[in-house]
């Protein structure tokens, strides 16, 4: 019985109506689980009830099944957001608290049916989204430029346009430093692939990809090493609160 208030140490003001005060919570079934599972973090919450109660909160005692499927009696303390000093009080923040626990449990269920947590299977990948007018440009321009560059003849009339544009060597040396930026490129991402924990698939697909197509693919996949990395950080930050949560209960 809470004669006595934890804070202050003296006589509580609603001392008097505690017994009627725990008939009217306790029978109430439905709150308690809920009380149990929101303020404790309890998943298998089997029987609770509320042993004691002043003006700034109660106490909820539960019972609750062990990771070695054993059942251990637990307690936790639920405050009042401010001091109670009446019986009508006590029974606004009591309604109030049943109602806050049960929506919370509702929204968490709804979120848990449509959120599928962060896996390295579910996480996205680099996709070429380059438009197909886009990547046929760039092979024809990949096809002349070697061909303009290597190719030691070429059929009429190409040899002579290739050779009223600074010839062979000339295509030549624009060839290898579109290839030396390409390649800068792809350090890039390589740091990317690294940053968002990209597989050595992916990686390899979008080294061959940025080397093809540059700056276009290099945008396509920072995007993507930074979706993951915000993805597996909510993940990993989700799985600390919950084995935060776990390690307060026991």
């Amino acid at each position: 019985m809470a004669l006595r208030n934890r804070k202050t140490g003296g006589r509580d003001p609603i001392a008097d109506h505690e017994a009627e005060l725990l008939e009217y919570i306790n029978a109430r079934d439905d709150d308690l689980v809920n009380y149990a599972k929101y303020f404790a973090h309890s998943k298998m919450a089997l029987r609770s009830k509320v042993v004691e109660i002043d003006s700034d909160g109660f106490t909820l005692q539960y019972a609750d099944r062990t990771s070695d499927n054993s059942i251990a009696m637990k307690e936790v303390r639920v405050p009042f957001d401010e001091r109670t000093e009446t019986k009508e009080g006590v029974l606004r923040k009591l309604a109030s608290l049943a109602k806050e626990a049960k929506s919370s449990l509702d929204l968490d269920k709804k979120v848990s049916k449509a959120y599928v947590a962060p896996t390295l299977d579910n996480l996205p990948r680099v996709e070429n989204t380059l438009s197909t007018t886009h990547i046929a440009m760039t092979c024809g321009m990949w096809i002349v430029g070697l061909l303009g560059a290597f190719a030691p003849t070429l059929p009429e009339p190409f040899q002579t346009y290739r050779d009223e544009n600074g010839g062979q060597v000339t295509l030549e040396r624009i060839v290898m430093g579109v290839c030396a930026v390409h390649t800068a490129e792809c350090a890039l991402v390589i740091a990317a692939s690294i940053y968002g924990s990209f597989s050595f698939i992916d990686v390899v697909k979008s080294l061959i990809n940025t080397m093809v197509f540059g700056i276009g693919m290099l945008g396509l996949v920072v995007k993507t090493a930074t979706t993951r990395k915000e993805m597996i950080d909510q993940a990993k930050e989700v799985a600390a609160r919950k084995a935060a949560a776990k390690k307060s209960q026991k």
